[in-house]
C-alpha cells in the first residue's frame, strides 16, 4: 500500500469516521465545517480526488460526495486506529451473582452484543476438547428408541433420541446410567469414549454401545446467532434487496460460517476482513470482526461481528477482543 501524505491521511479519516457516523456522502464544505480542518474546501476537495484516483474513496453518484472504498477502510484500520488493551470493551451478558451454564452465556453475550453494534453478532463452540461428564440418564421412550441425558461440567444439558436394535427395560437403562456416572464421572467425554472403545472387557457391551451413540452429538460444533435484522437499519442493504437476501441466505449455512471464522482466526488477534478479502461471495458487502477464545492455548470457539463496511470498527474490534478474552477466562475457570 502506497505511503500517504499527512494531509491525504487527515482527509481519509474524516470522511471514513463521517461516513461510519453519518452514512451519508458529504462535500467538501461540509466535511470542513464538520471537522474544522486546517485548509481550504477547494483543497480538501482537491486531495479527496487524488485520494479516489488512488482507490481509496468513491462516490455513488457524479455530483455526490466522496465514500471510502474497501481499501480506504484497511487503510484506516490499519493506520488511524488507537486500539489500548486497558480501553476494551467487554460484554458478558446480564449481570449476575454467579455464571450460568456456557451455553447460556453464549446465547446472551451474541444477543446483547448485537444490540450494542448494530451488526450481527456470532459464536462458535466446540466443546470436545473440555466437556466432562458429571452425570447420564437413559430413559425408556418407546421399544427401540431411548431418550439420553447428558450434563456436563459447563453447564451443557446433551438431550439425543437414540434408536436401538435391542430392546431394553428401564431398569436395565437405569443399572447403565449408574454405572457410566459413577465411574467416568468427571471424565472429559472423548476420554470416556476412547476408554470404552478400548476396553475388552466392560460393564456390558450394550451399555457401551448406547453411551457412544448418545454422545455422537456433543462433538459437534454450536453456533450462536442474532442481530440478523439488524442489517434493516443500513440504507445500503435496504436500497438492495438482492444484497440483504445473499446475506441471510449465507448465515443460514452454519457450517460454512463456522469453516470461514475458524480458516480467519489464525492467531490471538482479531481477524479484520473487510469487503471483497472475503472469500465468501456473500459476504463481500460486509466486515467481519473475529477473534478466537482458548482454553490451554487451544482454539476451542470464536466470537465475531458481521456488519457493514462502515461499521463502527474501533468500538467492534474492542468488543471482540475483549470479550474473546473474557470468554476465554471463564472457560478456564470453569474446567
Amino acid at each position: 500500500m502506497e505511503k500517504l501524505t499527512k494531509r491525504q491521511i487527515e482527509a481519509l479519516n474524516i470522511v471514513v469516521k463521517n461516513y461510519i457516523e453519518k452514512g451519508e456522502a458529504r462535500g467538501s464544505h461540509s466535511l470542513k465545517a464538520q471537522f474544522n480542518v486546517n485548509f481550504s474546501a477547494a483543497t480538501l476537495r482537491n486531495i479527496m480526488s487524488d485520494l479516489e484516483k488512488k482507490g481509496y474513496l468513491t462516490h455513488l453518484h457524479t455530483s455526490s460526495g466522496k465514500i471510502p472504498t474497501p481499501k480506504g477502510y484497511r487503510f484506516y484500520v490499519e493506520n488511524l486506529l488507537s486500539l489500548d488493551d486497558d480501553k476494551q470493551v467487554v460484554f458478558l451478558g446480564r449481570r449476575r451473582s454467579h455464571i450460568d451454564g456456557i451455553a447460556e452465556t453464549l446465547e446472551n453475550v451474541v444477543y446483547e452484543v448485537s444490540n450494542i453494534s448494530r451488526c450481527i453478532s456470532i459464536t462458535s463452540l466446540n466443546p470436545t476438547p473440555f466437556l466432562k461428564l458429571k452425570k447420564i440418564s437413559f430413559i425408556k421412550v418407546d421399544e427401540n428408541e431411548i431418550l439420553s441425558i447428558i450434563a456436563s461440567n459447563i453447564g451443557i444439558v446433551e438431550s439425543n433420541i437414540v434408536c436401538t436394535e435391542e430392546s431394553f427395560s428401564q431398569e436395565q437403562l437405569e443399572e447403565f446410567s449408574e454405572y457410566l456416572s459413577e465411574n467416568y464421572y468427571d471424565w472429559r467425554i472423548d476420554d470416556i469414549q476412547k476408554d470404552l472403545l478400548n476396553s475388552i472387557l466392560t460393564h456390558e457391551d450394550e451399555c457401551k454401545k448406547l453411551f457412544l451413540k448418545a454422545v455422537e452429538d456433543c462433538n459437534r460444533d454450536r453456533m450462536y446467532m442474532a442481530g440478523q435484522k439488524n442489517m434493516l437499519f443500513y440504507p445500503e442493504f435496504v436500497r438492495d434487496i438482492d444484497r440483504l437476501k445473499k446475506l441471510l441466505s449465507v448465515l443460514e449455512r452454519n457450517k460454512d460460517i463456522l469453516k470461514l471464522l475458524e480458516k480467519v482466526t489464525k492467531d490471538k488477534n482479531p481477524a479484520i476482513i473487510i469487503g471483497e478479502e472475503n472469500p465468501v461471495e456473500e459476504l463481500r458487502s460486509t466486515s467481519i470482526i473475529a477473534a478466537p477464545y482458548l482454553l490451554d492455548e487451544n482454539t476451542v470457539g470464536v466470537f465475531s461481528i458481521i456488519g457493514p463496511l462502515r461499521m463502527d470498527y474501533e468500538r467492534n474490534i474492542r468488543l471482540v477482543s475483549g470479550t474473546s478474552k473474557r470468554i476465554s477466562m471463564l472457560l478456564d475457570r470453569r474446567i
